[in-house]
């Protein structure tokens, strides 16, 4: 595990920006959050990190069902799902 501080503010997971060490799982996180700006064009979080350590965020529509289902499984703090469960969902 690495224990740098790298990255942009809006795509740090929760866990680094409570100080934890890097893991895989933040890049997951990351992923998330591309995922949501393809769907809405917009961030999930605003520069609040409150709302990222507290996964406070909403779907502005009731469309793409199956890409918001699978970003509520990686916009999670505790077991976010594995790359190889993402791929078998797209």
């Amino acid at each position: 595990m690495i224990n740098e501080y790298v990255g942009t503010k809006g795509y740090l997971s929760p866990e680094k920006l409570l100080g934890k060490p890097y893991s895989f799982n933040s890049d997951i996180w990351s992923l998330g959050i591309v995922f949501y700006e393809i769907l809405y064009k917009i961030t999930p979080f605003d520069i609040n990190s409150s709302k990222v350590i507290r996964c406070e965020y909403s779907f502005l529509n009731n469309y793409h069902l199956d890409f918001q289902n699978l970003i509520k499984k990686i916009l999670v703090i505790e077991n976010r799902i594995s790359l190889e469960d993402i791929l078998k969902e797209i």
